[in-house]
């Protein structure tokens, strides 16, 4: 039994949603309640509330409402349109969606009144977003097409073509696969013209998504090779996810057919894996259901309780009914194929009564096997219940005037697209045409022309002729010292022409190792970039911070690292041996082996971790001469908020921290051990493990030695800590978001017109 489980992509117009900290907030607010009463800072302040919208939304309706008071009182119409909007957003993360179409439709009547016709398409869009989200279909319908009018007036062709993917995935969600069809190949016409690669690519995935639902497997598998193809060659995760899962549904079948569910399943964990990279939990608890549909076609009935139990526990953590609905069907169906039928109703009935008429081909499968369970239970009127559910449903979804409008519309497109390559191929023939003649009539001319010249070149010739007798020994003999001559220029010619010929191809070859090299290291970045933590990481845990990273080339030596163990947290900067590709591969050892030594052997001693780090390193680069350079310095730095207390080692790097004195600030140097993390010339000793007891309001920096190190000033000297300390000293009064900001303009004014001469990395953290 097969319950089908695609996923639509829902689009927003002009929607620009992020969670900034409180402290970063802040800080722009002072600034732009500095700027004047003008339409800047009604800008400045909507922009602030649409960041903080999604995370700090109290304080988004503050600043909302201010940007809102200011612009009705400067009478700034397009600024209030604007304001309205931001508050439906935030009513919106709230689940106010009451509140929020209020405020949309104030929205949509002030962009009428300015006249800004962009603004009203993007209100109804916004509206048609609430009614979807409340499945109320048909006013979502609705409002599409009314943006859909406007979008048509001012020739938007990304708006048109964004809202007939809308409006056919509303269609497709309904089973009503004709019209699904002739809006997406509507939107896939515009999304050619306008050349979007991920627009398209979600076309072509949603139009297999239909030939699908209907069984239509060859179809369907053409149109998911081409969404596949275009989310690769754009490096789109998720699409490739997207698509692997869809893949995944052709293959899904009956249980006789083994290699078909082999497929499936194969098709499924890859996508399981996608999705888990980008940490996408309904996508993750739907692929834990569709592993559970193959494995329970194979047979496996166990894996598969397993499974559907997986993706049921991510989708009651997501509150997501319709996802815990398809879980219960698998469970469900589980408890059917072991022949407990109590148990598979009580599951059953609990998907029905959650899908309700949200989802025809959920509710198809869910009635189908409710039909069987209820007869083997000796339930027969509830069996026919289910089976004439079952058989309407059907039948509404598979008829054949629906087929028959499908063939229609795909031969349609098709038959379009054809005529219009043979007009452009018609129009080339006649140009093709008009030039010949032209060159003919050029060609005839000039023949005229030049007999006309022949002719009297001759006549002139003629009377010469005698003069030339007695000048022709003469000017033969010169005539072949010419044509040695002119040998010897052609033979020249020639093997200048060989020589060009090989430094063309040289230069050739030259260009393109170096775009596969560029794109190689390009694709190292990402590489590297997936193995260093996120930086929000420390969000929540340390309310004020900054990690200020600058890569000298496209990856870097340097790297930072951090993780929470035991109620402490653990925070590393680190800069390897070199720099570029070679410092990105010991950048990323080191990051292995620090995870290695604190999250699977849990070691919480700063000074045992890098004493671990650094037998580590000798081991694995095969370390015995004393020469060999290759390792890290480092600074690692573990916090105990619950006994403010910092434990500290280091590998050549420092720790500084600032603290309040009596009337100033003082900063105090911890400095690290003079050996590196790797092998030394010297007998190698234990790294010194340094306790500080810190105090509410310290500054703590950890940082390697490219800022320092820089060179630049009028002088073009280096930095020096000196200068670094004084300048830390010297902006204690910012919050760090702020500090970050003040360091990186300082450092590129410094390098003025020279170089980065190394990767710099400083972290910076308010305790």
């Amino acid at each position: 039994m097969r319950k089908h489980f695609f996923f639509l992509i829902i689009l927003i117009l002009n929607y620009s949603f992020s969670i900034s900290q409180k402290n970063y907030t802040d800080s722009i607010i002072n600034i732009a309640y500095k700027q004047k009463a003008d339409t800047s800072k009604v800008i400045e302040l909507n922009d602030i509330a649409m960041k903080s919208a999604a995370g700090d939304n109290e304080n988004a309706m503050v600043l909302a409402k201010k940007a809102l008071d200011l612009s009705t009182k400067i009478h700034f119409e397009k600024g209030v349109a604007l304001v309205y909007k931001t508050i439906g957003i935030i009513h919106f993360y709230r689940g106010e969606n009451d509140k929020a179409f209020e405020y949309f439709y104030k929205s949509l009547d002030t962009y009428k009144k300015s006249g800004d016709k962009s603004g009203v398409a993007r209100s109804y869009v916004n509206i048609g977003v609430i009614y979807r989200s409340k499945q109320d279909y048909t006013n979502a319908l609705k409002s599409y097409n009314d943006a859909l009018e406007v979008f048509k007036e001012t020739s938007d062709k990304e708006g048109i073509a964004v809202t007939y993917l809308n409006i056919g995935s509303i269609y497709h969600k309904q089973g009503n696969y004709k019209y699904a069809l002739e809006n997406y190949f509507k939107s896939r016409e515009f999304f050619e013209q306008l050349q979007s690669k991920s627009e398209l690519a979600k076309i072509y995935s949603n139009i297999g998504g239909v030939y699908a639902s209907r069984n239509e497997k060859k179809e369907a598998k053409e149109y998911f090779d081409k969404a596949y193809k275009v989310y690769e060659s754009i490096k789109d995760t998720l699409g490739m996810a997207d698509v692997n899962n869809n893949v995944g549904f052709i293959h899904l079948s009956n249980k006789e057919n083994k290699t078909d569910n082999i497929l499936a399943l194969s098709y499924f964990e890859k996508s399981l894996s996608l999705y888990t990279k980008i940490d996408l939990k309904d996508k993750m608890a739907m692929s834990y259901n569709n592993i559970g549909d193959a494995q329970n076609n194979l047979g496996y009935y166990d894996k598969a309780f397993e499974s559907y139990n997986k993706s049921l526990e991510i989708f009651e953590g997501l509150e997501d009914s319709r996802g815990m609905a398809v879980s219960y069907s698998g469970i469900g169906e589980y408890y059917y194929n072991k022949k407990n039928y109590k148990e598979a109703i009580k599951f059953l009935e609990e998907s029905k009564k959650l899908v309700g008429d949200s989802d025809f081909e959920s509710l198809k499968l869910t009635s189908e096997l409710l039909s069987s369970a209820y007869y083997e239970f000796g339930d027969y009127k509830k069996a026919v219940e289910n089976h004439i559910l079952f058989k309407n449903l059907n039948d509404s979804i598979f008829s054949k005037n629906n087929e028959k409008a499908i063939t229609e519309l795909s031969m349609q497109y098709e038959f379009d697209k054809q005529k219009k390559i043979d007009e452009i191929a018609h129009k080339e023939e006649i140009k093709r045409q008009n030039i010949l003649i032209w060159s003919f009539t050029l060609g005839f001319v000039l023949m005229i022309v030049i007999a006309i010249v022949l002719i009297r070149g001759y006549r002139i010739k003629t009377r010469a002729n005698k003069l030339l007798s007695a000048q022709k020994k003469e000017i033969e003999s010169k005539n072949v010292e010419l044509g040695q001559q002119n040998e010897e220029i052609l033979a020249q010619r020639d093997e200048i022409e060989s020589i060009n010929e090989i430094v063309t191809e040289q230069r050739d070859i030259a260009v393109k190792a170096k775009k596969e090299i560029t794109d190689s290291i390009t694709y190292a970045l990402r590489i590297q970039e997936a193995v260093l933590p996120h930086r929000e990481m420390l969000m929540g845990k340390i309310p004020d911070y900054f990690i200020l990273f600058r890569p000298r080339d496209i990856v870097s030596g340097d790297f930072y690292w951090m993780t929470e163990m035991s109620g402490k947290i653990i925070i590393a900067a680190a800069d390897c041996t070199g720099h570029g590709v070679p410092g990105a591969f010991m950048s990323m050892l080191g990051v292995s082996f620090l995870n290695e030594i604190v999250i699977k052997d849990k070691t919480t001693n700063a000074n045992q971790i890098l004493n671990s780090l650094r037998d580590k390193v000798i081991e694995s680069l095969h370390q015995k001469d004393r020469e060999t350079k290759d390792g890290m310095d480092i600074s690692l730095t573990i916090i105990d908020p619950a006994n403010k207390e910092i434990q500290y080692s280091g590998a050549y790097n420092s720790l500084y921290i600032i603290s309040d004195s009596n009337t100033d600030k003082i900063i105090n140097t911890i400095k690290g051990d003079r050996m590196p993390i790797g092998i030394h010339m010297k007998e190698p000793l234990e790294f010194t493990n340094h306790t500080y007891k810190y105090k509410t309001g310290d500054s703590v920096y950890m940082m390697s030695d490219g800022y320092i190190d820089q060179f630049g000033g009028k002088e073009g000297r280096k930095l020096k800590i000196a200068k670094f300390q004084n300048l830390l000293l010297s902006i204690q009064n910012e919050n760090m978001q702020k500090q970050k900001i003040v360091l990186n303009e300082f450092i590129e004014t410094w390098m003025g017109d020279l170089k980065q001469i190394d990767d710099i990395l400083v972290i910076g953290m308010k305790l």
